[in-house]
Order: structure tokens, then C-alpha cells, then sequence
């Protein structure tokens, strides 16, 4: 089943459109110059002797320019549906959906208008099988352009479980959107097939295969373009108990997908991009687990083709698909491990490496490359108390890129990123508690071929960070938090070789907030307190040089939080933030931030 119609999906072009809410909210927030409100609404009941339904998403942003009008956004989104049955098996259902989008924020015509109201039948006379039927007319406005026809939906679903121990499901949609000058349809067909033949062992087959045509407008003069996919997917799981302790799993997937535009370009009619995409990819897993060690190890197989074709000559166009082809191969190696020595100490280690070989026909392209990447990762935890613990993660990530021809073979790289982190949490005394935290991060990207004669490319950041956070209980009702973080950085141009640094700018951030918390009532609590903050830049002419700040930024100002839980179903947050904020210069400017956000279930 379709959610949405394709038109209103459409509108998800504009990067505006978002799914119809599962639940009542409302929230508004403000963040310097920009203010969004949102609400959502989803409500079912009763009516006479059937059923109905309400959902609504309704959002708005205002931006503010300086020395201009404020440019306003809207997007609103309704569907109603209501049920009623004729007979235990056989209902009539309705439904009415209106998407209005208006911009106002980047001027061009993205606004869209689509409505439709649709009438149809139920029918689950059948064993476990449904089959529904729904049809109406539609209205969409786009580009200027205003469009009427009709909407037709049907789709079949059937879940069967057989004697012998086959479960199955099959389920098949065919829509269409005909208006006077376009045309939207999309058909798909879905089957899955699986037996278990014991305890965790199983076998899965299934197959989906979708073909989709959608017609949207390229200018305002009422130019259209068609973009027609075919999408077919072929998949097998296998699940075997190897022993009590071990399990493995088999996984196999087919995907071949087309996909075409057409349209007019210039004087040519017909004009036609094409990409076709072939992938395969197999995947073994075996996972064991055994009192205080559990554990898994996988490797996989993938590989992809895309062939890209064109229907005429035409140069000088720089449209979607016009790539070259290429084929890639790529072999996935990764173990993870979880130790539990004591009830107290956890250790765990994660390793992950992925090999990438690129390659392309062109005589003309000179991307293909091999690529290899490793992750790696370990954590140990050790609990003191049950308020007393300590964490210590380490992580490394390896990408080392090679091209294959000599034409860019000055690009070859490596990317060396090293993190270290630990995390404390302590109960100082019985009303105080305490967080901290430290990371060092050092991320080294260092070219193949950096020598005398060509300029140091190879690049360096180090980052140091420390947060704190501490809560100090008063009494039952009043509570004092403090935090605060430190944040070092440091660029500069690398000589692995040599493993020299020449500094090219650094940073210092901090950042500290305090607030009481009162607790009016049991479902009410207020907070209240004083946030500062401060950025320092620096620049740098030599190893030796010590810096010159080139910028400082300090901002101070309050800070509010309010919660309201009047029960497990409603909640309502405020958050609200405002900063004075002065540069090296003496110039003042303002940041502020407000967030309210409330959550309704009935």
C-alpha cells in the first residue's frame, strides 16, 4: 500500500517533505535568525458503526534578513480516512489528502498544491488474504502549471501457512496517477517464502520486483520530463545451528535496477539518459556465544556494475546520469568480541576491514583505484560500585587510497585517524554525582609522493576535548548542574617521512553552564542559570612561532529550562538560551536559541 500519492511525494524534490505524524506533537524552536513551528496530529475513533481516522503535519519557518522582510515557508499536510463495514469480510473505505507548499524563502516556484479524494472496497472474504480497491480524482499545481485526472489504487496481500511447515506471504500494488498531460503509476510485486526446519535453523527465499514511471515539470513553460525505473531483487537466507554454541548464517542478494529519463533538450526530441545497475553480494556469518564470551565472524562479497548510455551525441551537458561505467568489487572481513571476566569488568573489540578495487573502460577516466579501509576498536569497562564506574575506548581507522594510472597517481593518500576516550562516573557523596570525560582525537591524511619539490599537501588535526558534568542535590526538590568543556585543536601541514608538523592555525573552545533546578510539583520542574562561552583562533607562520590570535569570540547570557510530565503520555519541554556574544574588536551581536517541544498520546 501507498501511503502518499506519487505527486505528493513529489514535493520531497524541494527537501521540505516529511511523513504524516504517528503521534500528537507540537514544538517550536529559534535559532538565531530562523523560527520553525511545528504540529502533528493523529487521532483514530468511532463513528456510528465504523471507524475514522485524522492526521495532520503542519510546519512554518521564518528567516530573517537584515534589511529585509522576513521570507516565510509553509508546508502542510491532512489525510482523513474513514471506514465502514458492510459485512464481516467486506468494508468501504474513503479517503481525502490535501500537501500545500508555499516558498517564500529561496524565490524560486517550488510551491505545489496536490489534493485528491478517493472511495473504494475492502474485501478479506478470502483466508488470510486482503485485497482493497480505491479510486478518485486528483489535483496537483506545480510550476505554474495546474493538472486534473484521476487516481487508482488496488493492492493484494496473502500470508499463508502450509502443513509442511512453509510459511509464505505474496503481496502485489498497481497505482496510477493520469493527468491531462502527465502520468504517474507505479506497479510492484513482492513474494517471501521461509521454513524452519528446528530451532534456529531456517531457509528464506524471496523476490521483489517494482517498475515506477513519475512525469514532473523542468520549467515553467510546462517542459516535462519522465524518469522510469525497473527494479528487481532476489534474495536468499539461511540460518543452520551449527552446535549449542555456534550459528551460522547464509545470505545471498541479486538487485538488477534500470533507470531512464526522457526528455526534449534543446532541438533534440526524445533525448535519453540511461544507467543500468547489476549487484551482487554474498555474505557468511558465524556467531557463537558461551557463558561470559560471545562472539561473530563474517565475510562478504559484493560486486556492482553500472553501465551509463545516452541516445544522442550531445556535448557540453552536465546532467544526471552521464557517468562513465565502472565496476567495483569489494571483500568485507569483520569480527567483533564481548568478554565478561567478572561481574564487574566487560572488555570488547570490534575489527572491521573492507578492500575496494574500482575500474572503469574509459580510456578517457583515470578514477580506478583500489582502496582499502580498517577499523579498529576495543573498550574495557570496569564497575568500582554500582555508582562508580570506568570506561576506556581506543579506535583506529585506516583508508589508504591508490590509483591504478600514472595520471593520478600524485593523489595517492593515506588517512590515519587515532581516538582515545575515557568516560568516569562517580557518586562523590550521597547528594553529589559526577561525569567526566576526556577524548584525544589525531587525524593524519599524508600523500604518497610529498618531496622537496612538490609543496607539502599532507595535512595534520589533533583535538583535544574534557566535559564535565555534575549534579548537586539540595533537597528533594532543589538541585544545582554544573558543565562545562575544553576543546583544543590544532591544524598544520605534516612531513610523515620525518613526522614533522609546521602548525598552520589552532583553536580554543570552552564552554560552562550552570542552573538550579526547582521542583514546583511532582510533574513540574523549572531550571534557570548562566551559560559562557568563548572561541580563540590562531594563526601560524613557523614550527617555532608561538601564534597570533586572530580572533576572539566571548559570549555570556541565560539559560532557561522548563518540563512539564503531567502523565506517561504527555510531556512538555521548553529550552530556551540567550547569549551576548562580543568579537576582538569590540563589536556586539546577539545569539539566541528557544526549543519547545510537547508530546500528546490519546
Amino acid at each position: 500500500m501507498l501511503p502518499q500519492s506519487l505527486s505528493a511525494q513529489s514535493s520531497s524534490s524541494t527537501g521540505n517533505f516529511v511523513n504524516l505524524p504517528d503521534s500528537n506533537t507540537i514544538s517550536y524552536s529559534l535559532k538565531n535568525n530562523t523560527s520553525v513551528w511545528r504540529v502533528g496530529i493523529n487521532h483514530q475513533g468511532e463513528f456510528a458503526t465504523g471507524s475514522f481516522s485524522i492526521r495532520e503535519y503542519f510546519e512554518t519557518t521564518r528567516l530573517e534578513l537584515a534589511n529585509s522582510k522576513a521570507r516565510w515557508k509553509d508546508d502542510q499536510k491532512m489525510q482523513l480516512n474513514f471506514e465502514l463495514p458492510v459485512t464481516n469480510t467486506l468494508s468501504i473505505s474513503t479517503e481525502a489528502y490535501s500537501n500545500i507548499f508555499k516558498d517564500r524563502h529561496t524565490g524560486l516556484f517550488n510551491d505545489v498544491q496536490a489534493k485528491y479524494v478517493q472511495i473504494g472496497l475492502k474485501d478479506e472474504s478470502l483466508p488470510l488474504t486482503k485485497i482493497e480497491m480505491v479510486a478518485g480524482p486528483i489535483w496537483d499545481s506545480r510550476r505554474e502549471q495546474n493538472d486534473a485526472g484521476y487516481r487508482f489504487r488496488s493492492s493484494l496481500t496473502s500470508s499463508r501457512y502450509k502443513k509442511d511447515g512453509w510459511n509464505s506471504f505474496i503481496s502485489a500494488n498497481v497505482y496510477r496517477e493520469d493527468f491531462n498531460v502527465r502520468k504517474n503509476e507505479s506497479n510492484r510485486a513482492t513474494a517471501k517464502f521461509s521454513r524452519e526446519f528446528y530451532e534456529s535453523t531456517s531457509d528464506s527465499f524471496y523476490a521483489d520486483i517494482k517498475e515506477k514511471r513519475y512525469d514532473y515539470y523542468i520549467s515553467e513553460s510546462g517542459e516535462i520530463e519522465s524518469r522510469i525505473e525497473e527494479f528487481k531483487r532476489f534474495g536468499n537466507n539461511l540460518r543452520y545451528k551449527l552446535t549449542d554454541n555456534f550459528n551460522l548464517r547464509w545470505s545471498t542478494n541479486f538487485i538488477f535496477k534500470e533507470t531512464r529519463i526522457e526528455s526534449q533538450q534543446g532541438d533534440i526530441e526524445n533525448f535519453n539518459r540511461k544507467r543500468k545497475d547489476e549487484l551482487s553480494e554474498n555474505r557468511l556469518a558465524i556467531s557463537f556465544e558461551k557463558k561470559n564470551l560471545n562472539g561473530r565472524f563474517s565475510i562478504g562479497f559484493k560486486n556492482s556494475l553500472q553501465k551509463y548510455s545516452v541516445s544522442s551525441s550531445v556535448s557540453g551537458l552536465n546532467l544526471p546520469l552521464l557517468s562513465p561505467d565502472n565496476e567495483a568489487g569489494t571483500v568485507r572481513v569483520a569480527a567483533f568480541l564481548n568478554y565478561q571476566p567478572t561481574n564487574k569488568d566487560s572488555i570488547s573489540f570490534r575489527a572491521v576491514s573492507n578492500r575496494l578495487r574500482y575500474d572503469t573502460p574509459d580510456s578517457s577516466n583515470f578514477d580506478d583505484r583500489d582502496e582499502i579501509r580498517l577499523l579498529i576498536e576495543s573498550r574495557y569497562e570496569h564497575r568500582f560500585e554500582s555508582d562508580f564506574s570506568l570506561a576506556i575506548r581506543f579506535s583506529t581507522n585506516l583508508n589508504h587510497i591508490v590509483y591504478l594510472f600514472g595520471e593520478r597517481s600524485a593523489d595517492n593518500h593515506w588517512n590515519r585517524v587515532f581516538f582515545l576516550s575515557s568516560e568516569l562516573k562517580l557518586k562523590l557523596a550521597p547528594n553529589i554525582k559526577t561525569n567526566q570525560s576526556f577524548s584525544v582525537l589525531a587525524n593524519y591524511f599524508d600523500y604518497d609522493f610529498d618531496d622537496r619539490i612538490t609543496p607539502i599537501r599532507s595535512l595534520v588535526l589533533r583535538k583535544f576535548k574534557y566535559g564535565q558534568s555534575t549534579i548537586f542535590e539540595m533537597n528533594r526538590n532543589i538541585s544545582f548542574q554544573f558543565s562545562s568543556v575544553i576543546e583544543l585543536e590544532e591544524d598544520g601541514k605534516l612531513n610523515w617521512d620525518k613526522f614533522i608538523e609546521q602548525r598552520t592555525a589552532g583553536r580554543v573552545i570552552t564552554s560552562a553552564e550552570g542552573r538550579i533546578k526547582y521542583r514546583i510539583r511532582r510533574k513540574l520542574s523549572i531550571s534557570g542559570g548562566l551559560s559562557r562561552s568563548s572561541r580563540s583562533d590562531k594563526r601560524f607562520l613557523g614550527i617555532s612561532d608561538s601564534g597570533k590570535t586572530v580572533e576572539t569570540l566571548v559570549g555570556i547570557g541565560p539559560v532557561f529550562h522548563a518540563i512539564y510530565r503531567s502523565s506517561r503520555t504527555q510531556t512538555f519541554v521548553l529550552k530556551g538560551k540567550i547569549q551576548r556574544v562580543e568579537n576582538k574588536s569590540g563589536n556586539v551581536y546577539y545569539t539566541k536559541s528557544v526549543r519547545l517541544v510537547g508530546s500528546l498520546l490519546f
